[in-house]
């Protein structure tokens, strides 16, 4: 074991004076004002590093070298003696070779790390947005905590933060997106063995719907065609409106009417699909199959799960479909009459070509056109994702079961779909508890809530109850009844056997007997023996 630091050799400075000394000779010169000197050997420098290096046997019997990046010999001892203490508990058992490396490792910076985990995830096709946001939140929790390196990373420190984040007014979804993203963090690096455990495994989601700051609603039926037509519509009256009713040329009016199509029929197509817009607005002519089983395929690299999917269209769309497909070939290839075949990258172009990356603009005019309310008195909203809403919630109010409504939706897992995406109104629920059997009011009482008692029921509880009195009358104890004993061992002179009958009187008027310490009970008789 032992600690140095690197001698260099290089050319003698031009401007260097030599200075000789007993023992040798010395250069010196300056360099930006700063003046150094280094000893002399033949026509060369001898020049030492500025950081210690250090040299170790590891647990495995070979020679380790690397820089202890200290610059001073004492610094450089204690980081050598860390070492040689590492070695001695692997050698132990005490730790592996393994998890040795990957403490070693979680001294490395965040932000190298944070540069990495943005390359894998890019490597893994998530879209740009999600990767800077969930990169620029973990850099805000590491400059607000304090955190350099890796092992700084601290669940309870990012909590705390989390919840003061709360306290200055963020919501709860912002809140578990922040608590998602440091998560996926932390187990990227235990993946990549740069950390030993996930710092951020022991914090806790918020709930959601105690704090939902934008709640979407499903819109109706009528509120979709609406909104389609308008969409179709609006582009040529927009643009009418702004002619000051002037008249538009043929090319013109084409274009604007293919635009409303444009529009309109991704609307459409969301509405019975459940595709979402940025699904939507990826589709390729390619994706359409117009056939036996009509169906969309949505590849794996431009779906929101990056699982691929095929997704069957409503009967009432295909031809639509079809008919616009064509038109988006023939506007590809112009009037040319070749076969498609001829153009190999033809299938490869966008289905829809005139769609914004954001329209929450443009669907949010095509809603107040159609005069659909974007915002209704609970506070409910309406954007193009509402399509997606409307898709699950028309499945689930026909009857679909759940299971087959997820696997349509696209979702993981159940939940999301019955807990987000499928909504009821109060008409739904209405019509559900209609479905119930009657269990309410018997036939006597309906009867005589109309004022037709009927007398044969009458009578027939007249006669139980004189029945049920008669009985009662004719109640006899057993003999060994009277024999029960106080605890001084003498007879109990309440509880010996009754001479009276229970109850007297005609006509079945009931009348308890005090003497004899009886009393009715709701089940039967119950006995009470008393000797005060």
């Amino acid at each position: 074991m032992a600690i140095w630091r690197e001698r260099r050799r290089k050319p003698i400075p031009a401007d260097a004076e030599i200075i000789r000394r007993r023992g040798g000779k010395i250069a010196r010169w300056q360099v930006n004002g700063r003046t150094l000197t280094a000893e002399v050997d033949g026509d060369s420098v001898v020049t030492e590093g500025r950081v210690y290096y250090a040299r170790w046997r590891g647990a495995d019997g070979l020679l380790r070298t690397a820089s202890t990046g200290c610059r001073t010999a004492d610094m450089a001892q204690r980081w050598l003696d860390s070492k040689t203490a590492e070695v001695e508990r692997i050698k132990s058992g005490v730790v592996t070779a393994a998890e040795a490396a990957t403490a070693e490792k979680s001294t490395g910076l965040i932000d190298d790390a944070l540069a990495a985990f943005g390359a894998d995830m890019k490597s893994r096709r998530r879209t740009a947005g999600h990767i800077k946001e969930t990169v620029s939140f973990i850099n805000r929790a590491a400059t607000a905590c304090g955190w350099r390196r890796l092992a700084d990373m601290d669940g309870l420190q990012a909590g705390a933060w989390l919840r003061g984040l709360l306290d200055n007014g963020v919501s709860a979804r912002t809140h578990n997106k922040g608590l998602v993203a440091l998560s996926s963090f932390g187990r990227w690096c235990v993946k990549q063995r740069l950390i030993l455990s996930n710092p951020f495994d022991s914090l806790s989601r918020m709930s959601e719907k105690v704090d939902r700051r934008y709640e979407r609603r499903a819109l109706t039926t009528q509120e979709v065609n609406a909104v389609v037509a308008a969409a179709r519509m609006r582009p040529v009256i927009e643009a009418l409106k702004s002619y000051k009713q002037a008249t538009l040329s043929d090319d013109e009016r084409a274009r604007l009417e293919h635009k409303g199509w444009n529009r309109a029929l991704c609307y459409r197509l969301m509405s019975v699909s459940g595709l979402r817009y940025g699904e939507a607005r990826s589709l390729r002519l390619s994706d359409v199959h117009i056939g036996d089983t009509p169906h969309i395929t949505i590849q794996a690299g431009r779906e929101k799960a990056r699982r691929g999917a095929q997704v069957p269209l409503h009967g009432a769309i295909v031809d639509e479909m079809e008919s616009f497909v064509e038109k988006r070939k023939q506007t590809l290839t112009g009037d040319s009459t070749g076969a498609v075949l001829a153009f190999p990258g033809l299938m490869g172009a966008h289905l829809f070509d005139d769609l914004p990356l954001q329209v929450g603009k443009q669907f949010k005019g095509d809603c107040e056109a159609a005069g659909v309310e974007t915002v209704d008195a609970s506070g409910r909203v309406v954007d193009v994702h509402c399509l997606r809403y409307y898709f699950g919630s028309e499945l689930a109010r026909r009857g679909v079961p759940l299971h087959v409504v997820q696997k349509l939706m696209r979702h993981s897992t159940p939940t999301i779909t019955s807990g987000v995406y499928v909504h009821s109104t109060l008409s739904d629920m209405g019509a559900a508890v209609d479905m119930l059997p009657d269990t309410g009011a018997t036939a006597t009482e309906k009867q005589a809530a109309t004022g037709t008692v009927n007398a044969a029921s009458d009578t027939m509880t007249q006669h139980m109850t004189e029945t049920m009195i008669a009985d009662v009358k004719t109640l006899q104890f057993p003999s060994s009844f009277g024999n029960m004993r106080d605890s001084g061992g003498h007879v109990a002179e309440t509880c010996k056997t009754p001479e009276t009958p229970l109850f007297t009187g005609d006509s079945g008027v009931k009348k308890m007997v005090n003497g004899a310490g009886l009393e009715p009970a709701a089940t039967g008789l119950k006995v009470r023996c008393s000797t005060n």
